[in-house]
């Protein structure tokens, strides 16, 4: 389990641990979160990877990845 860290400390935040391809740009990229963000962004394009609106949002979020094989 990753340990929680403060968003306050930060700008931003890496997502992933380890490089992902962005579906827009196709580049390896970690994700980006930004303090009061809704979105992992690709840090070289700015294209999300990830979007969590205020809808989808019920008081806390689980996100669970499974890498392909």
């Amino acid at each position: 389990m990753a340990d929680v860290i403060s968003m306050k400390e930060y700008l931003s935040i890496r997502f992933f641990s380890e490089d992902v391809v962005c579906g827009h740009c196709e580049c390896d990229t970690r994700g980006r979160v930004y303090d009061s963000g809704e979105a992992v962004l690709c840090s070289e394009c700015g294209g999300p990877l990830i979007t969590i609106g205020p809808a989808e949002y019920t008081g806390f979020t689980i996100v669970t990845f499974s890498p392909e094989e």
